[in-house]
């Protein structure tokens, strides 16, 4: 359900809320579409912070793999007011989901 989907999203938020907490800057953030955007920079940088060359090969076929465009599977469920409520209540409250917004289109 989407109830179900929502609770589940909640808490791996609270989870990395709380591995942000525990480990602070030891953890490199990446909005996902930041990231489908420009795949070959980010695997680049993400090498590059753990200390490992990144063959360009490899690069290539990893960011071959990344579908340019975000996935909208919310559109393949119905949402009620509640669920919509509860999802913008859990952006609102979250540090790393600010400036995201769901506005159901």
């Amino acid at each position: 359900t989407v109830a179900g989907s929502i609770e589940r999203y909640a808490g791996l938020v609270e989870a990395v809320t709380e591995l942000k907490t525990r480990f602070g800057d030891e953890i490199h953030d990446i909005r996902h579409e930041e990231f489908v955007a420009e795949p070959h920079r980010h695997l680049g940088e993400l090498a590059s912070i753990l200390g490992v060359d990144a063959d360009p090969d490899w690069i290539d076929a990893a960011a071959a793999v990344v579908n340019p465009t975000p996935s909208r599977t919310r559109d393949r469920a119905p949402w009620t007011s509640e669920d919509l409520d509860r999802v913008g209540r859990l952006i609102a409250s979250t540090p790393h989901l600010e400036g995201y917004v769901f506005d159901g289109d």
